[in-house]
């Protein structure tokens, strides 16, 4: 486990560069253009956020940041839970640990069940995650969620993950 934290430190951490300006959007959601009255949803949730983002940047507790977003996501078709983390995060660092998608399967897979845990939950299981906060906690359980399944060995997960953040697995960027 310590290797992979390792890993993850050095080659995949970008919870510091999340903002709502640069966030990638994606694409996937225009799936439910038609439902939003023919704008791309993606398009409609940024319009949305954008006309409330001084009163989001106004919040300082990722709990309540979190509840008024989801609010917001009930006018959109499309928007789901891990959207709405998302765009959350780009305001707000939580102090939980969210489970939702791959973070999910992973914290299931440890007996951890419920929409959020605290750090501490994990770290009694595997003390070398106390070097994460919340949020890379998060972004590292949903990135290594297939070790925490037993699908894959820590060394065959390593093997196939690209070596910064902005590589997908499989293409060469070049770095």
């Amino acid at each position: 486990m310590k290797q992979l934290v390792e890993f993850y430190l050095k080659y995949c951490d970008c919870t510091n560069r999340r903002n709502w300006e640069s966030w990638p959007f994606h694409r996937i959601y225009n799936q439910y253009t038609q439902q939003n009255g023919g704008i791309p949803c993606i398009d409609k949730w940024r319009d949305c956020i954008n006309e409330n983002i001084s009163e989001f940047r106004k919040i300082t507790e990722f709990a309540d940041l979190h509840a008024a977003i989801s609010k917001l996501a009930q006018k959109i078709y499309g928007i789901g839970p891990l959207q709405i983390y998302d765009t959350a995060i780009c305001f707000c660092s939580p102090s939980a640990v969210y489970l939702h998608a791959g973070t999910k399967t992973a914290a299931n897979a440890m007996g951890i069940y419920g929409q959020t845990a605290k750090s501490s939950d994990f770290i009694t299981k595997y003390p070398e995650l106390s070097r994460l906060t919340p949020l890379q906690l998060e972004d590292f359980l949903c990135i290594y969620k297939e070790v925490f399944t037993g699908k894959k060995t820590i060394d065959a997960q390593l093997e196939e993950l690209p070596k910064c953040c902005n590589c997908t697995p499989g293409v060469n960027c070049g770095c």
